[in-house]
């Protein structure tokens, strides 16, 4: 009896590690044990303690400042870093988008509890994700962060994982959908090298010049768009038009692809900035880059090969 007992007890211990060690919580690590063990549990204690903050809102207007010292001693208790509050955090989230803007008491209480640079690390890394679910689920907690710590000229929040990671393509395509704009202009302060004077000088002209293509097509593009506004102003729209195009001809020829790729976007967004001078897009529909190749190419499509010619020599 004794050893059947005992044999009973080894079987259901063989197959609770076993059905633990393949739960998605614990797919970090599968070479230690205990850690499976702690990352399951420190997901499940963050997962308690979420829902019941969620509980609390049903009859709070908003999270009291307590729910912050209370999620800060958790971690500390049980010695979870910032990174790993960030993973658990996506995690919780991407599981119950069903609870809609409630979630959003969750992003508030976790962003104002950890350091911000784990949180983005963790969540960029996510908007690479195969899982669609996960990915949408990064990119709204980190428009989240936006929104709440840098002003809206810039994205501010990325520019030292930019320079750590020499510019990675998922996040400059990430910017671009959200600001086309705004995300260029943040770019554009990884252009100043100070390291010595003569690439000071040099970079400092470099950025002079991609910002004023910038000026340039976004004071284009800030005219009315009513008929009756075009008509008094037609001269003076004209000519910005026709600058805009040849500032975007400029930055198509650009080293930096991050340049080539807005000159694309712009485009792409007002074929009017083609006019008499839409030559430079045929070149980059064969760009080395494969996202300036790809969005060229789209534009180059989307306008057809007659009107595209029309442009080019109207």
């Amino acid at each position: 009896m004794r050893i059947e007992k005992h044999t009973k007890t080894l079987a259901t211990t063989i197959c609770m590690t076993i059905l633990l060690c393949l739960s998605p919580a614990c797919a970090r690590k599968t070479n230690d044990r205990d850690t499976l063990v702690l990352t399951n549990i420190t997901q499940t204690k963050l997962d308690q303690h979420f829902r019941k903050m969620l509980k609390i809102t049903e009859t709070e207007s908003f999270p009291p400042y307590s729910w912050i010292n209370d999620l800060k001693a958790l971690l500390e208790k049980e010695k979870i870093s910032d990174k790993e509050l960030a993973q658990a955090t996506l995690a919780f989230i991407s599981a119950n988008r069903d609870m809609g803007e409630m979630l959003l008491i969750v992003v508030h209480v976790v962003e104002q509890s950890a350091r911000t640079d784990d949180l983005v690390e963790i969540w960029f890394e996510a908007l690479s994700s195969k899982d669609k679910n996960v990915a949408q689920c990064a990119g709204s907690m980190l428009s989240l962060l936006e929104d709440q710590h840098y002003h809206k000229e810039s994205f501010g929040l990325y520019s030292d994982l930019l320079r750590k990671n020499n510019v990675p393509a998922n996040l400059v395509e990430y910017m671009y959908s959200r600001n086309l704009h705004r995300g260029f202009r943040t770019l554009l302060d990884l252009t100043t090298d100070v390291s010595t004077p003569e690439k000071k000088e040099a970079s400092f002209r470099r950025m002079i010049e991609l910002k004023l293509a910038h000026r340039m097509v976004t004071h284009a593009e800030w005219f009315p768009g009513s008929p009756e506004w075009r008509d008094i102003l037609k001269e003076d729209h004209d000519a910005a038009i026709a600058a805009a195009g040849k500032h975007l001809a400029k930055l198509a020829q650009a080293p930096e692809w991050w340049a080539r790729l807005y000159a694309v976007k712009v485009a792409g967004n007002k074929t009017e900035f083609l006019t008499g001078s839409a030559a430079w897009i045929k070149p980059l529909t064969e760009d080395k880059n494969e996202l300036v190749r790809k969005a060229a190419q789209e534009v180059a499509a989307r306008i057809g090969p007659r009107k595209l010619d029309k442009l080019i020599y109207d």
